[in-house]
């Protein structure tokens, strides 16, 4: 995808470590996710479910899982080591499946993989960049958004199929210049609307929510704050967002909470500056979070980490010890 997420969390490294940082290392496999830090609580493990991410093994992302406790960390995809790799994963319902996005052909495209199953391709129907999927609730439906680059923007925008790829039909189109684009995609819990990214340009973007017939279009958050990464809770009550999806020089990302209507944003985090904290999702209870946190580390050196936290911001957990290897774009699945 054209705004790929390992490479906007590239521009982000750069831009707080500087120029000579480095972005990626090889990924030992079955190097253990177990943190040894402060923020290791080990009185507070939790082990319900199983969480869904990319990290970086070489040069391109592919699927790994993980228990919410750090423990079990497994690759899920050996895609080719091609651009995009594997990124975007989100879990189906049950929890037997995973969508994310890969190449295809000369394009991008939606696959599914369950367990000890190979990784199928969605007969999708409707152009050859399709990407960032997302479940509804009763696991009938997907919904994705299509992006084939500066030279078409009249194309860009979320697309909704049934689960197995067919039926696809449009829901919005996105601003109709060449630096804009619909992305970021989640349901509500009564599948009636889509929580979305609206990217209008570098600098600026918003959260919008929409009917999954195209009708009843909102903006949540403002441009100016640049928001992004929504997730609706399981309850329905409220939605998970980070600001400043790009990189802004003095500028450092949160996570949020927000009602349906964009009334009552609350922060959840509070980093010291130079820390930003991006892509919240739901734990399937609704009462856990997890996401992203990414720390400079010296001049020239960061990471980035996967923490779980509480409903209210509390009680840190960090899951993931992949540092180089940008841990990143979290989903909190039922999978055993």
């Amino acid at each position: 995808m054209r705004a790929a997420p390992h490479a906007r969390l590239t521009a982000l490294a750069v831009l707080i470590a500087g120029p000579t940082a480095a972005i990626a290392v090889a990924l030992p496999i079955g190097a253990s996710a177990r943190p040894q830090d402060p923020l290791a609580h080990a009185a507070t493990h939790i082990r319900s479910g199983r969480i869904a991410f990319q990290a970086l093994v070489g040069r391109f992302p592919q699927v790994f899982t993980v228990e919410p406790d750090g423990s079990g960390l497994r690759q899920i995809t050996h895609v080719p080591g091609k651009d995009p790799g594997a990124e975007n994963p989100i879990w189906s319902p049950d929890g037997a499946t995973i969508a994310f996005d890969a190449a295809a052909g000369k394009g991008v495209n939606i696959f599914t993989v369950s367990r000890g199953m190979d990784p199928a391709q969605l007969p999708l129907s409707v152009g050859a960049f399709n990407g960032d999927p997302a479940y509804s609730a009763d696991g009938a439906q997907i919904s994705f958004d299509q992006d084939t680059g500066p030279s078409a923007p009249t194309v860009h925008g979320i697309f909704i199929a049934n689960a197995d790829g067919s039926n696809a039909r449009r829901v919005t189109t996105g601003i109709r210049t060449t630096h804009a684009y619909d992305t970021q995609s989640q349901w509500s819990p009564d599948g009636k609307r889509l929580a979305f990214t609206r990217v209008k340009n570098g600098t600026q973007a918003a959260v919008f929510v929409v009917n999954i017939d195209g009708t009843g279009l909102k903006r949540l958050t403002p441009w100016s704050l640049d928001a992004a990464n929504p997730d609706w809770s399981p309850d329905g009550r409220e939605i998970l967002f980070n600001p400043y999806y790009d990189p802004h020089r003095g500028k450092f990302s949160n996570v949020y909470s927000m009602r349906p209507d964009g009334s009552q944003k609350t922060r959840l985090t509070h980093a010291p500056p130079g820390v930003q904290s991006f892509a919240p999702a739901w734990s399937p209870d609704g009462t856990k979070i997890v996401f992203v946190r990414f720390t400079p580390v010296g001049k020239n050196s960061q990471r980035f980490d996967l923490l779980t936290m509480s409903r209210d911001g509390t009680h840190l957990h960090r899951i993931t010890n992949m540092p180089q290897a940008f841990p990143t774009n979290p989903d909190w699945g039922t999978a055993p």
